[in-house]
């Protein structure tokens, strides 16, 4: 039998539960505590908080700071469609967006809505938005929405900016590119489509910048966008660049890097086509040129003067002395010869440096193309001035162009001379291979560390102040009174350089006199043969040559030539002459040897008619200059050699023998 509670045991469980509902209390108080603050916290939040029923598509709960969001009361929001805030476009993507939420299929759960404001005014919101379930039954959604109007703004601006910088280069006539930080690019504008010839598949395809790049150039572009990479600044350079279809062209690159949360990922920059600017500075150049053979004319005039002067006295001994012994007329005949060969030469060298043609830049020896200089040097310079040349025997190659390498020593050198002119002095020549150092490339920032050619040029003259010498290698930038020179010389030495992959350097202090040092960089793993001649007997034949030359007594002495040699020569001074006799008789001949520039019809003209009736009939095109006619044209037309006048026996006749011989296989 269960026996009832005691007085004192009710009273323990009384105060029990009373401790229990004290204990509710105080738990039902701390709740209503967090309510509070959890509802003023989301009431003053700067976030909007709202509920949207299903049924009525109506608000069913919001924050305060809905209110000041849109710009209507509580109260007016209360009984609002959200449809009637937004603008068409966010209408249709909320509808769409909740549509799909009803049906459970899943959305990206952060969406961007514009809304209009009571004043008229629009805003973007960021919303996010879950829906709502009773008894695991949809009823509407709760909403989260931020207000993102500024940013908005500011991603407008910035998509205007970067449309306005598109259009931009989109106008600019040259090419803009920004890089991957492995090359690969990832834009181009649409000048890079004509002056590339790629196509926009090419580009998306995974082009490389170096791609653009002609072979010989290529190893130089990678270690300057490397450069880059690392955080240099290297300014412009120069490239042979190219095109998809082959073509290789001059070109000029600005590029930087550029950046993302402080870090370089890649280049920007642009490449200008230099060819039009190249025509002109060649076009420029060849007129420097001639400025530099009218400056040395009269040194030229002199040197050919002494030249003549041997020439007629050692005749007009062996004319008006006839009784001489022997070894006296082979002396004299010596004389004479030397001083032929010694015009001959200078003249070559005058035509070499005067000659209009399109730089070639291929491998070439430096150190022959300096001795030939200072040989035609010394013939314009006063004998008050002593040439003196430290040159090193380099075996190794730079890229460049003999001419151009010619005009640059020239140039230097006569400048050198001008400034010694009064007083007299040494010019001083020195050739030696030099490697430049990293920390060399802070002062010749034009350069990237390795194995150099030098060429230095010093003189004793009156130097330049530092005004001037900042100014040197501006075009039309003279010193020199009028009729002197016109400044083109130092610019287009500058020119010159750069287009070498070069750098120039220049000291100077009045008084002291200056230095020009000259840098070409070394074709790596390049080293040249250096051949010896050895002299041959001089060959000759049986064969029957047709020559043709207007000048009456280089026929006359063409005709004894090659009748010494054995040949049966038939021998005019009529182009017209020649071939008809061809033409009566077109297999009486082996050979024609014809000059160029004759009248009524000049040599090559001659060797096109006797080609039409004889295809195969080998033909030799001798000329004093001529502008009109290369070697190269020449033996375009089926001219099987090119000799430069005045014929030297054992010159033409090593020629004709080789003509002759492979005509014959």
């Amino acid at each position: 039998m269960i026996q009832d509670p005691t007085v004192d045991e009710l009273k323990d469980r009384l105060k029990k539960k009373e401790g229990e509902l004290l204990a509710l209390q105080h738990a039902h108080d701390r709740l209503g505590s967090i309510q509070r603050q959890y509802q003023d916290l989301v009431e003053h939040f700067p976030v909007s908080f709202y509920e949207i029923d299903y049924q009525t598509r109506k608000f069913t709960d919001l924050n305060g700071f809905s209110s000041g969001q849109t710009g209507y009361s509580r109260e007016e929001l209360l009984n609002t469609d959200p449809y009637d805030l937004m603008t068409e476009n966010s209408k249709r993507e909320f509808n769409e967006i909740t549509r799909k939420i009803s049906k459970g299929q899943v959305v990206t759960p952060l969406n961007e809505y514009e809304i209009k404001t009571r004043s008229g005014k629009t805003k973007w919101l960021l919303v996010n938005m879950h829906q709502v379930k009773e008894n695991n039954v949809p009823v509407g959604l709760r909403c989260a929405a931020i207000d993102i109007t500024e940013r908005k703004k500011i991603e407008q601006k910035l998509m205007e900016s970067e449309e306005r910088f598109r259009e931009l280069a989109e106008l600019l006539p040259e090419t803009i590119f920004e890089t991957h930080e492995n090359g690969r690019l990832v834009f181009v504008n649409k000048n890079a489509y004509t002056y590339f010839k790629y196509s926009m598949e090419d580009f998306k395809q995974g082009l490389s910048i170096f791609d653009m790049v002609a072979p010989r150039d290529r190893d130089k572009a990678i270690k300057n966008f490397n450069r880059i990479l690392n955080g240099e600044e290297i300014g412009i350079k120069e490239y042979q660049l190219l095109s998809k279809d082959g073509r290789v062209f001059p070109g000029m690159v600005l590029a930087a890097a550029r950046y993302k949360n402080n870090k370089i990922t890649g280049l920007r920059g642009f490449i200008v086509d230099l060819t039009e600017r190249k025509k002109l500075e060649t076009q420029l150049a060849q007129s420097q040129k001639m400025e530099s053979i009218g400056t040395m004319a009269g040194g030229i005039a002199h040197d050919f003067n002494n030249i003549l002067g041997a020439i007629i006295g050692y005749s007009e001994l062996l004319e008006f002395f006839r009784k001489m012994d022997e070894e006296e007329i082979e002396s004299h005949l010596s004389k004479i010869l030397e001083a032929a060969y010694r015009a001959k030469d200078l003249v070559k060298r005058i035509l070499m440096f005067s000659r209009q043609s399109e730089p070639e830049q291929k491998p070439l020896l430096i150190v022959p193309v300096v001795m030939e200089t200072l040989k035609l040097l010394r013939a314009s310079l006063p004998s008050t001035i002593e040439i003196s040349k430290q040159v090193e025997t380099i075996k190794e190659a730079i890229y460049g162009d003999a001419t151009q390498i010619h005009q640059i020593l020239m140039n230097l050198c006569t400048n050198a001379g001008h400034a010694m002119r009064e007083k007299g002095g040494v010019l001083d020549v020195e050739v030696a291979r030099e490697e430049i150092g990293d920390h060399q490339t802070d002062l010749l920032v034009n350069l990237a560390p390795g194995p150099y050619i030098k060429i230095l040029v010093r003189d004793t003259g009156h130097g330049m102040p530092p005004e001037i010498l900042d100014r040197i290698f501006e075009p039309y930038f003279t010193t020199k009174l009028k009729g002197e020179g016109t400044g083109l010389g130092l610019s287009v030495v500058h020119g010159i350089v750069r287009s070498h992959n070069g750098d120039i350097t220049v000291k100077s202090e009045p008084g002291k006199g200056t230095v020009f040092t000259v840098y070409f960089p070394v074709i790596q793993n390049f080293r040249a043969n250096i051949k010896r001649t050895v002299p041959k007997i001089i060959p000759g034949g049986t064969e029957r040559i047709l020559f043709v030359d207007d000048e009456k007594t280089l026929v006359k002495l063409g005709s004894e030539m090659f009748k010494y040699l054995g040949y049966q020569v038939t021998a005019t001074t009529s182009s017209l002459e020649a071939l008809n006799l061809f033409h009566a008789n077109p297999h009486d001949f082996d050979l024609v040897i014809t000059d160029q520039t004759m009248p009524t019809l000049p040599g090559v003209e001659l060797a096109k008619a006797i080609l039409l009736i004889r295809p195969e009939m080998p033909i030799i095109l001798c000329t004093g200059f001529s502008e009109a006619i290369t070697e190269e044209n020449a033996k375009s037309l089926g001219i099987k050699a090119f000799v430069m006048k005045p014929l030297v026996l054992h010159e033409i006749a090593g020629t004709v023998r080789s003509v002759l011989d492979v005509s014959t296989l």
